[in-house]
């Protein structure tokens, strides 16, 4: 079944660079680097500065970063892990009756800034002064606020509230802004610049670094400048697994990306594809790939420097084999565990350049605004990452000291032959891995092109037995996915329940690329 008469918008095409990110803005930024010479690298950090300005309430620089980057010269592939640690004065006990999902307590250390300098230092050809110069001016001379982004405002106007540099940063004017009006954010610009000059060490030794500790201190949180100053990226070899001849690289732990490869080879070992990409059969099978991997998570994903076990073990073929043959083709297990239905708030980006090095980068707050707790004089809130952990002293993934908490983020690549085919990504927290799975099973099983694999009606398996599913689903799956015992959810036509995906391919003949954007939120694929 094709999916051409439902196709959203054209893919775009270009031959010299490429970006895909999660603003229209950021976009424009990337291909101006890009067009001055600048590698795909320097474009990334362009886009995901901007990002961090004009969608304040999905990321910033008070949360993490994470990319996947490609390097055309050597052929090498090569993962940051941006994500920082809880406080090493964190105290559990304070915790028993569980972990707040906002406020001071909510935040662990931001890696954002750190993974700009990082990618910079490895992989550019531009300075941090010039690649956040457009960040800067729309911090400092305004942007105008998106109809997502002033609908996360007022959906977290209370939280945001409660603390006075938050609503003074984000309604100067005395209301939320409304789509469309101008918002500028003086003291974000000013953090920026400092950065832009003097570097990271102006964020985790600096004045910001003094400033976020000492508001931290006053409001009851745990992170000291110590703990700012002992922040490192994590940066090595990608996790690798595979489907039907394709090679996928995504982040190591703490991230929940080996999910996804888990996902894939439970799909893989159960046989050939559908013909339909929409068949029951096959959309039953995923989704019960989906449960088997996330009540392994369960069991294992952690911070690896404190515990837990390898990725390898949950991906090696006896173990898939034996799980496999324990998804049933017709009925709906039970899965308890987990959050499935939570919301994060994420943006991706994709960067392609000319000498066919390429970038999939994801960044985040973890919730709408994360903590929405901001420090005085920093225009920027912290991220409340630290609720991913269980307040639990028995769960794998315990909160403690000095320690990340197992991470929903991941930028995955495909790849075939040792050469990038794809990178893509998408927002959506726990539905991260779910809608990579299905945008890479349409694309290698269905032959549908980037923009069609983006488009096509998504799923998204929740807790235990609901599925909330796009309406332009035909009724005769919804109703036959509901007969083997799934307690479907229907939802509107295109939502961001679903995530927000961006991707680029590139044609394995003339090395052109082609790009696409999710028209469930904002992004916007442009090249050169």
């Amino acid at each position: 079944m094709s999916y051409q008469e439902h196709l959203s918008r054209p893919v775009v095409f270009a031959a010299h660079g490429m970006a895909s990110t999660g603003h229209p803005l950021a976009s424009q930024a990337a291909l101006g680097v890009l067009q001055r010479g600048g590698s795909a690298m320097d474009a990334a950090v362009a886009a995901s500065a901007v990002l961090a300005v004009v969608d304040p309430a999905a990321s910033g620089i008070g949360g993490d970063g994470f990319y996947t980057y490609f390097d055309a010269a050597s052929g090498r592939l090569e993962v940051l892990n941006g994500c920082g640690r809880t406080g090493r004065s964190t105290d559990p006990g304070r915790f028993v009756a569980g972990i707040p999902a906002s406020g001071p307590l909510s935040a662990t250390v931001p890696g954002l800034v750190l993974a700009w300098e990082d990618a910079l230092a490895r992989h550019g050809r531009r300075t941090l002064a010039e690649l956040l110069a457009t960040a800067v001016y729309y911090a400092k001379h305004g942007f105008p606020v998106s109809t997502r982004v002033a609908a996360a405002f007022r959906r977290k106007a209370e939280l945001l509230d409660r603390y006075p540099a938050a609503r003074q940063a984000y309604r100067p004017r005395g209301d939320w802004p409304r789509p469309g009006e101008i918002l500028c954010l003086p003291d974000l610009a000013r953090g920026l610049e400092d950065i832009a000059r003097d570097g990271a060490a102006v964020f985790y030794t600096g004045w910001i670094a003094e400033a976020i500790a000492g508001g931290l201190g006053a409001d009851g949180g745990m992170l000291a400048l110590d703990d700012f100053a002992e922040h490192r990226s994590d940066i090595g070899a990608p996790l690798m697994g595979s489907y039907r001849g394709y090679d996928v690289a995504v982040q190591q732990p703490p991230t929940m990306a080996s999910l996804l490869l888990q996902q894939l080879k439970l799909v893989e070992a159960m046989g050939a594809a559908s013909p339909d990409w929409d068949a029951p059969d096959f959309v039953h099978l995923m989704i019960e790939a989906k449960k088997a991997s996330f009540a392994d998570m369960d069991a294992y994903l952690t911070d690896p420097t404190h515990s837990g076990r390898a990725p390898a073990e949950f991906l090696d073929p006896a173990y898939i084999a034996e799980r496999s043959r324990a998804l049933s083709l017709q009925t709906a297990a039970r899965y308890r565990p987990g959050s499935g239905s939570r919301l994060g708030h994420t943006t991706y980006l994709a960067v392609a350049d000319r000498d066919g090095n390429l970038v999939s980068w994801i960044q985040s707050v973890f919730g709408e605004f994360g903590s929405c707790w901001m420090a005085p004089g920093t225009g920027f809130v912290l991220n409340n990452r630290m609720y991913g952990f269980s307040a639990d002293p028995g769960h794998i993934n315990r909160l403690a000291p000095g320690k990340r908490t197992a991470h929903t983020l991941l930028a995955p690549m495909l790849l075939k032959q040792g050469r990038p085919v794809m990178a893509l990504g998408t927002p959506g927290d726990y539905g991260q891995t779910q809608s990579n799975l299905q945008m890479i099973t349409h694309f290698v099983d269905h032959g549908m092109d980037v923009q069609q694999m983006i488009d096509a009606p998504r799923w998204r398996s929740l807790e235990d037995l609901d599925v909330a599913i796009e309406s332009r689903f035909a009724a005769a799956t919804i109703g036959e996915l509901g007969r083997r015992g799934h307690r479907m959810k229907p939802v509107q036509a295109w939502t961001d329940l679903m995530g927000g995906a961006q991707a680029i391919a590139i044609d394995p003949h003339s090395g052109c690329f082609m790009g696409a954007a999710d028209p469930r939120r904002e992004g916007c694929a442009i090249g050169w």
